[in-house]
């Protein structure tokens, strides 16, 4: 019920008549009322806030995201539910990369986007209930930019996807995990990954490969993840900043879920246009992977 925008922008507006109009009211025309009333108003005022601040301390997702910024989200969210058939994933056969871009070397990159058409709009029937890939796939689709890549073809997340369900590696609670993923990669594929240490982070980049990065939400900060995500690594500039791309980008900030790892934590948007100093990389991540032809 608190995903709707209606119902957001509604408990939005009576926090704004709690906390301003009625003390606005009793502040300024106090003396056209008798005491009683008055006394009524007060007793009302104090419960309605005492109220919000006890389900905000539980945060109650009706409250925590009835804000300008989970407002807009709900909507944004509302209006990829409605998408032409030509561009609905659950029709078409084959998703095409939404952009190309250059590796180190002039390679080309293949980027998809979880948060835009028509992967956004992509569902699975998942233990009797329908749910979004983009809720879960941020493994699968970083797996997906990065063996197009190191393959020069366009292998799209659903295909992943649809090999992962038919291996039946993808938990409808927690999703599923890098490893899960190039379990069944590599053998569709012909392709290997291993982990590198980030001292080896700059040449491998240089050289034209691409990392694939585990980072984590980092509370109290602008994030790029609510729990565990992916960042793809493909170029470094003359500055020695790296640059990435996110499976997740939004173009607008996002606030976690209240009940998730980061909740309340600020997604920041458009991070793919972020280029990284190392350390500022190094403070998110757990761990790069390298993916190679067999």
């Amino acid at each position: 019920m608190c995903e709707k925008s209606v119902i957001l922008s509604l408990i939005f507006i009576l926090k704004i008549v709690i906390l301003l109009v009625i003390p606005i009211i009793v502040l300024f025309f106090y003396k056209k009322f008798d005491s009683k009333k008055i006394n009524i108003l007060f007793y009302v005022e104090f419960g309605l806030i005492a109220l919000l601040i006890v389900l905000r301390i539980m945060n109650n997702p009706c409250i925590v995201n009835s804000t300008i910024g989970g407002i807009n989200q709900s909507i944004l969210n509302t209006s990829t539910e409605h998408i032409n058939e030509d561009n609905d994933p659950n029709v078409v056969n084959k998703i095409v990369t939404n952009k190309i871009y250059k590796n180190n070397k002039g390679g080309d990159v293949y980027y998809f986007n979880n948060n835009e058409l028509p992967l956004s709009n992509k569902k699975i029937i998942c233990d009797e209930k329908e749910v979004y890939m983009r809720n879960f796939g941020n493994s699968i689709t970083a797996a997906s930019i990065a063996v197009s890549s190191v393959l020069s073809k366009n292998i799209d997340p659903i295909e992943i996807l649809n090999y992962a369900l038919e291996d039946n590696v993808i938990n409808c609670d927690d999703g599923i995990s890098f490893n899960q993923v190039m379990s069944v990669v590599e053998k569709r594929y012909g392709v290997n990954y291993y982990d590198i240490s980030s001292g080896e982070l700059y040449n491998e980049v240089k050289n034209g490969n691409i990392i694939v990065v585990e980072v984590k939400n980092v509370p109290g900060e602008k994030n790029v993840t609510c729990s565990t995500g992916y960042l793809i690594v493909y170029n470094i500039d003359n500055n020695n900043k790296l640059h990435t791309l996110n499976p997740n980008n939004l173009n607008k900030d996002f606030i976690c879920p209240a009940n998730s790892e980061g909740g309340l934590s600020i997604i920041e948007a458009n991070s793919n246009s972020k280029n990284w100093e190392l350390g500022e990389l190094l403070s998110i991540s757990s761990r790069f992977i390298k993916i190679e032809r067999q």
